[in-house]
């Protein structure tokens, strides 16, 4: 017996020809009717086809995907069919069954509404086929944040409970005080408790933001921004071009205005040196509200906000910039501003206070105000006097953060060929360098150079506070579960110039190493395309190192990348700069390589140029790790090492040394760490969220 099975455009009955015995004679499918695929597979597998009277249902897969047994439906006549296949997977037996394969249940999730507000209550349902009543089911969702505590403990009703063949539960979205814009969610239905047999996924239902954002606009006082509780909330969508003066609070106490730059994590202004007066011992404030904060730096007057309030501001980062004479180099010759980061737990002093910094710090040039592309040195304690000043204070002592210092390592080198000794003095009035490597693309700096001494130049002073309370629900649509930080090349989280915020709102940004990045909005939800320059094309993180292992917080981790690679391998992926400290792929080999040189390598080769990869790496803290690419475990291993007395220590993406080895370009969507080993199915459901952002 022959069988013709025909589609379009080739729509032939297959009429005769070739043998004896009756011709089968089978119609082409219907597009809209004649496939059927599992609701609950994201590979689309067929579940019926049918054509004509002539159909085939029941289908069967294995763990691979590959179809392992079907009924045949011939007019009136049903058979059953079991295949079998071979090592390579080649399909080896097809065996008549002795009666047909029995139905297999089926499971449609749907929602009573697809478009809702927070506050809104839809009723999940969940239709069966083939599956008995009183048969529990278990449920999750793509975003359970958007959910209320009290809808994550409920549980589905057991089938045929509440209407036939069906299970229902009721959910309700959080109405919360925070701007997040237009979301979307699915919900999940599993078989078992563990909630790793999928068999069902509802539609996505769209998210209205109806929110009443507490944290204020700072447009007026009575709208003043609560800097303690909402600063990373008042920083989400904003970009340099929001730069102005804004209304703001610190726990909640008095108004004051000041100037805020939103570049690489935002900004306060809270004091100018002009015209040699004394800044620092008034506590109170000075010229409030007065022309000195009507622009980033200008020299109309001096000011300060009071030293209370700069205390309370203050934490571990401050920077500074100059304007007018002398024309000294000094900051790529006064356009540019030098960023002071402790990298540990130091924390900058009270206003007024002389500080020789103890702890380890990054002294960053800013050259172009970009809040990218910095010029880094790293410096440990170095116990030197500070220069001479030329009578700026007597016993050149200083009246805040200042330091001499031989003692650094670059970080990034990008203008100055030479070793880097600094010293600076912050007084009362003034601030004194001398012979300062900061000059950048304008070349080096003199000798005994001064700004805030005269009418005719000023300094500006801005410290970045770091919120410690809630944070804007910003582009996280992942497990949020011990993420620690999360770089989603979002429109809402890129700041427009090579920035990338922290969704976590830690503070602790990514910033391209590399000039003018390219960035594209409506590309996979956010793409920033990866320099290819060797000695450049990274990215930094803002605000210090994460680390993990002995001596750190924690020694489970996770990380994840996202991107595709134009170049290489190997791929360098997290790293510390040092030959050592990396996540990568070298073609054959994912490795993790710890501060202490130890691998942990899995054999694996099935990542590609030029192709969206997503790639999790586990490691416990017993040293068990696991390897997934796009959702999917691609292998396990183990540490090669002691690992409850090793660790990492990472302060970049993409920078295997201080030179330029391994670098690659290509483009980037998003990379993160959790401070603990997801599981294969918390990979698999967070892969299933970024396939919504990456629209695929």
């Amino acid at each position: 017996m022959g069988r013709f099975v025909g589609h379009a455009p080739n729509r032939g009955k297959g009429t005769g020809g070739g043998g004896s015995g009756d011709i089968i004679v089978t119609t082409p499918y219907s597009r809209s009717s004649g496939l059927v695929t599992f609701t609950s597979s994201i590979d689309n597998k067929v579940q019926t086809v049918t054509l004509g009277e002539n159909a085939y249902n029941e289908i069967q897969y294995n763990n691979v995907g590959l179809i392992t047994g079907f009924n045949e439906k011939i007019g009136d006549n049903v058979k059953g069919w079991i295949m079998t296949y071979d090592s390579n997977n080649l399909c080896q037996t097809i065996v008549e069954r002795d009666s047909e394969h029995p139905p297999q249940p089926l499971f449609t999730v749907t929602s009573n509404m697809y478009t809702v507000d927070e506050n809104s209550t839809p009723v999940i349902k969940v239709d069966t086929v083939n599956v008995p009543a009183g048969t529990q089911l278990y449920w999750d969702s793509s975003s359970d944040a958007d959910l209320t505590t009290a809808s994550l403990s409920a549980a589905l009703s057991t089938v045929g409970q509440f209407a036939t063949d069906q299970a229902q539960v009721q959910v309700e979205f959080l109405q919360d005080s925070i701007t997040e814009g237009v979301e979307t969610i699915n919900f999940r239905v599993y078989t078992d408790a563990a909630k790793t047999i999928l068999v069902g996924t509802s539609p996505n239902i769209t998210i209205n933001d109806t929110s009443v954002d507490s944290a204020g606009d700072g447009q007026s006082q009575a709208t003043a921004v609560n800097v303690t509780d909402h600063w990373s909330i008042f920083l989400f969508d904003k970009t340099v071009s929001d730069d102005g003066k804004y209304w703001m609070t610190v726990n909640g106490g008095s108004p004051f205005k000041t100037w805020v730059t939103f570049r690489d994590g935002g900004w306060i202004k809270i004091a100018q040196m002009n015209g040699n007066a004394d800044i620092m011992n008034p506590s109170e404030a000075l010229n409030a509200e007065g022309s000195w904060i009507d622009s980033y730096i200008n020299t109309n007057q001096h000011g300060k906000l009071p030293t209370s309030i700069i205390d309370d501001l203050s934490h571990q980062n401050f920077l500074l910039s100059v304007t007018g004479s002398p024309s000294d180099a000094f900051l790529n010759s006064r356009q540019g501003a030098m960023v002071f980061k402790y990298i540990n737990s130091e924390t900058l002093p009270n206003w007024g206070t002389s500080q020789d910094p103890s702890g380890t710090y990054d002294l960053c040039l800013d050259a172009y105000l970009t809040g990218s592309g910095y010029e880094i040195l790293r410096y440990q304690y170095e116990s030197r006097t500070l220069c001479s000043n030329d009578g700026n204070h007597g016993g050149n002592g200083s009246y805040w953060v200042s330091d001499h210092n031989y003692n650094g390592s670059w970080q990034q080198q990008r203008w100055c060929s030479s070793g880097a000794p600094i010293c600076w003095t912050i007084s009362q009035t003034r601030i004194h360098t001398n012979q300062h490597w900061m000059g950048g693309p304008a070349g080096g700096s003199g000798s005994n150079q001064q700004w805030g001494n005269s009418g005719s130049n000023a300094v500006a002073f801005y410290v970045q506070p770091q919120s410690s309370g809630n944070t804007a629900n910003s582009g996280i649509d992942i497990n949020s579960s011990g993420l620690q930080h999360y770089w989603n090349a979002i429109s809402s989280r890129y700041n427009g110039s090579g920035t990338i915020l922290d969704s976590t709102g830690s503070g602790n940004n990514l910033s391209i190493g590399w000039d003018s990045p390219t960035y594209s909005s409506s590309t996979r939800g956010g793409e920033l395309i990866e320099s290819t320059n060797d000695s450049n094309g990274f990215f930094y993180f803002t605000n210090g190192d994460v680390t993990y292992g002995n001596g750190y917080t924690s020694n489970a981790f996770t990380f994840f990348w996202c991107g595709e690679k134009s170049e290489g391998p190997w791929w360098m992926l997290a790293t510390g700069r040092d030959g050592n400290n990396f996540i990568g792929w070298d073609g054959g080999t994912c490795r993790l390589d710890s501060n202490q040189d130890v691998k942990g390598d899995l054999s694996y080769s099935g990542f590609s140029n030029n192709t969206l990869e997503c790639l999790y790496m586990t490691i416990d803290s017993s040293g068990s790790m696991a390897w997934y690419r796009n959702g999917s475990q691609v292998g396990t291993n183990t540490y090669s090492g002691s690992w409850s007395s090793h660790n990492v220590i990472f302060d970049t993406l993409g920078k295997y040394d201080t030179g330029g080895s391994y670098q690659t370009g290509g483009k980037f969507y998003f990379a993160g760490f959790y401070d603990r080993a997801l599981s294969a199915s918390e990979v698999s459901s967070n892969w299933t969220a970024h396939q919504t952002r990456l629209g695929i």
